[in-house]
């Protein structure tokens, strides 16, 4: 916690006004309704899939949820069925209740449109913009990256001034290798 309030009081001082929690999927978090009340002052918007609101805690941490705060829900376009197809059957139904159950305890719902393709897209610096993402494992490049080795900027959290320059720095390497005709990869 001390980490992520580190993290926010930093975003505010140096102009940052919105922030993204996401994880996966933050509501089974313990600590969700701490991170959401230490972010206060910014914009706040929480990425789910709402298919958890009916439950315990997470139902429990919806309802005293400050309204301020924004459920931005990933939708599959057009049918239940591709939707199914991606996140599992009923997905679709569990979704749309989740988006049911947030607006009737006052949240403010933002719909996401997620489109996808059959095939992938290799995620790297060269094709991903910079958009730093502090987790308690380190510092990355994006936050569809904190899973890929070989996007993480640092091994540590870091202060988000700091960020910019690992980013430069592992670009410059990047760069250099390319310009000899090697590729830089991390190992693990």
């Amino acid at each position: 916690m001390k980490t992520a309030t580190r993290a926010f009081e930093e975003l505010t001082a140096r102009g940052g006004r919105e922030l993204l929690l996401t994880g996966g999927e933050p509501f089974p978090h313990p600590g969700l309704g701490q991170l959401v009340a230490a972010a206060e002052g910014l914009e706040r918007t929480i990425l789910t899939d709402a298919m958890l609101f009916d439950r315990g805690r997470h139902r429990e941490t919806l309802e005293v949820m400050d309204r301020s705060v924004v459920l931005q829900v990933s939708r599959d376009p057009v049918t239940a069925t591709l939707h199914d197809r991606r996140r599992g059957t009923g997905s679709s139904d569990r979704a749309l209740a989740g988006i049911g159950q947030a607006r009737a305890a006052g949240s403010r719902v933002r719909v996401a449109d997620e489109r996808f393709a059959d095939t992938g897209l290799h995620v790297s610096p060269e094709n991903l913009g910079l958009e730093p993402t502090i987790t308690a494992d380190g510092a990355w490049w994006h936050p569809v990256a904190v899973t890929d080795p070989t996007l993480k900027i640092y091994d540590a959290p870091q202060p988000l001034s700091e960020v910019p320059g690992m980013a430069r720095d592992t670009l410059a390497v990047q760069d250099a290798a390319a310009a000899t005709g090697r590729k830089v990869f991390r190992c693990a």
